[in-house]
C-alpha cells in the first residue's frame, strides 16, 4: 500500500475512535451580532453559516454548534483520494 494510503487509512481510523461530534481545535471566527426584532442572529462572515437566539450569547452558542456541524459535514463529504489528508495547521 502506497504511503499516502496508508496515512489516510490511520487517519481514519484514528477519526473512528473519537466519539462524535469530532474533536476539533479552537479555531477563530469572523462574526457578525444582529439584533432583528425580539432575535439576535449571529452569522460567521467567512462560511456564512448563521444561527439566532433570543440572547446575544444563545446565538452565539447557537452558531458555534452550527459550525461544529458544518464542519463535520465538510470532512465527511471530504474526497478521500490517493494523496490527500486531514491536517492540522497553527496559524
Amino acid at each position: 500500500m502506497p504511503f499516502e494510503a496508508q496515512e489516510v487509512e490511520r487517519f481514519n481510523d484514528a477519526l473512528s475512535l473519537w466519539p462524535e461530534p469530532y474533536p476539533f481545535l479552537v479555531m477563530r471566527a469572523v462574526v457578525q451580532v444582529k439584533k432583528e426584532g425580539r432575535w439576535y442572529v449571529a452569522t460567521d462572515l467567512v462560511t456564512h453559516v448563521a444561527d439566532q437566539g433570543k440572547t446575544r450569547e444563545e446565538a452565539l452558542r447557537n452558531l458555534t454548534k452550527g459550525l461544529q456541524e458544518h464542519y463535520e459535514v465538510l470532512l465527511e463529504l471530504a474526497p478521500r483520494k490517493k494523496g490527500t489528508t486531514v491536517v492540522e495547521i497553527e496559524v
